[in-house]
């Protein structure tokens, strides 16, 4: 993520999420101001899509104004 946004001259947040086990999110905080902001999610898979579904609306709560999501391995 810090590439992309160098390389495009923009700013950056990030979620930290921590697991208890898998497919069971402990934890998500956000780093960074995204208050009317669109928000681009960029993860490396999705299964149960859970991280994309907690993580868009701790965004949303945050201020952002819209939210995508981008995903490298969708797991079907």
């Amino acid at each position: 993520v810090t590439s992309i946004a160098d390389r495009l001259n923009i700013d950056f947040a990030l979620i930290h999420k921590e697991r208890k086990r898998a497919n069971e999110i402990d934890s998500m905080v956000l780093v960074g101001d995204v208050t009317k902001r669109i928000a681009i999610l960029v993860d490396d898979m999705a299964d149960t899509c859970g991280t994309f579904e907690c993580a868009s609306q701790k965004l949303l709560s945050a201020g952002a104004s819209k939210v995508y999501a981008i995903c490298t391995h969708g797991i079907f």
